[in-house]
């Protein structure tokens, strides 16, 4: 499930086919399985809503480069389709899901997109604790990590108003 209430949705002009495109667009989005990320660790808001409020961690993870990673695209409404991008529904399943309106700039996001639900995606390079993690949560992430994983601790900065991450 994603966070965003406006995600997956979009506009088009209603022909006589409408119906069936409209409904294999929805089959195909309905395959994707996508994993969010941010280029930026420090922004407070991502902590709040992704982090259950500092309760949770924010996991580093290198990529590199992939065909199946792509950077959303923010606009001022939602996508609206063309007729001619009906004709590929895996091409307009994807498309719709790397648009977001952009009130959400702020998470400066990339998604990783694929059909199977269990794929390696990359190496998880560093964990931040947020600030409220519970013992049972750290306990997990040390557990986890080896010497190749940085863990560091969440501390906000009041001044700045963004997160600062303090080698744990």
């Amino acid at each position: 499930k994603l966070h965003d209430p406006m995600e997956g949705y979009y506009s088009h002009y209603k022909t006589e086919h409408s119906k069936d495109l409209t409904e294999n667009i929805k089959i195909e989005k309905n395959q994707w399985k996508i994993c969010s990320f941010s280029e930026k660790y420090d922004n407070i808001l991502l902590w709040s809503f992704y982090a259950n409020g500092f309760n949770g961690v924010c996991i580093e993870v290198e990529v590199g480069d992939s065909e199946d990673l792509e950077k959303i695209t923010y606009n001022k409404n939602i996508p609206w389709l063309s007729d001619n991008l009906f004709i590929d529904y895996q091409l307009t399943g994807r498309k719709i899901f790397t648009n977001k309106i952009s009130k959400w700039k702020f998470e400066k996001e990339y998604r990783y997109f694929s059909r199977v639900s269990l794929k390696k995606i990359g190496e998880i390079t560093a964990v931040i604790l947020g600030t409220k993690v519970s013992e049972a949560i750290k306990k997990i992430v040390y557990d986890y990590c080896d010497d190749n994983i940085k863990i560091y601790d969440a501390k906000i900065n009041f001044k700045y108003n963004k997160v600062n991450r303090i080698k744990h």
